[in-house]
């Protein structure tokens, strides 16, 4: 046997170990992610602008697409541009001015909402936290 195919079964050998030990670690990782006392909670947002307001209600940019549903409390946000004092703060704050109730889901993309309280406008943010 030559010196390269003797190379080329110890560098088979050491890669072989190496996948052995990383295959380990990620059967290891995974259970315990899934039996561990910790728990995974994922976090879902919903949220759309508001893109008219009239007697009847708002539409919103939420739809099917989103997971939006008739009956869907949504928080209405407005961004107010702060004034003066820390230039570090930052230039926006949120504020919530109002609620809205999904009363029909148009499409993928769209929803027809009331007012439940407070107000909206046109550009207002409409945000469903789970």
């Amino acid at each position: 046997m030559n010196a390269k195919t003797n190379s080329t079964r110890l560098f088979s050998g050491v890669r072989r170990h190496c996948l052995g030990w990383i295959w380990a670690a990620v059967a290891v990782a995974s259970v315990a992610g899934c039996a561990g006392g910790t728990s995974v909670r994922h976090e879902f947002v919903m949220q759309g602008q508001v893109l008219s307001t009239d007697e009847s209600g708002v539409v919103v940019c939420v739809g099917r697409q989103n997971g939006a549903e008739s009956g869907q409390i949504l928080n209405v946000i407005r961004h107010m541009r702060t004034t003066g004092g820390n230039p570090k703060a930052p230039p926006f704050r949120r504020e919530q001015v109002g609620q809205v109730r999904i009363v029909d889901v148009f499409d993928d993309h769209y929803a027809h909402a009331a007012v439940v309280t407070g107000q909206a406008q046109v550009g207002d943010m409409a945000v469903l936290d789970n």
